[in-house]
């Protein structure tokens, strides 16, 4: 589920999430107010459960996207 596939619908990927999860953090951004914005933002496309928030900001994390200043969430790129 990492990479999309055929098979799939994009926009449940978790590259996708990420996606969004940097259109909606600009420099510093509180990890429970992103989740609230995350899920308001994507409302129509498909509901975003908790484990699939926190695996993205995992993948973030590991690709250097993102860094954890105590319950902050600050972009890197």
């Amino acid at each position: 589920m990492l990479l999309p596939s055929k098979y799939e619908n994009f926009s449940q990927n978790y590259l996708s999430l990420g996606k969004d999860i940097l259109r909606i953090v600009k420099h510093k951004k509180n990890i429970y107010e992103l989740f609230k914005e995350l899920v308001e933002y994507r409302r129509d496309e498909f509901e975003i459960n908790l484990q699939k928030y926190i695996f993205t900001l995992d993948l973030m994390y590991a690709l250097g996207t993102i860094k954890l200043e105590g319950e902050n969430i600050v972009r890197l790129k």
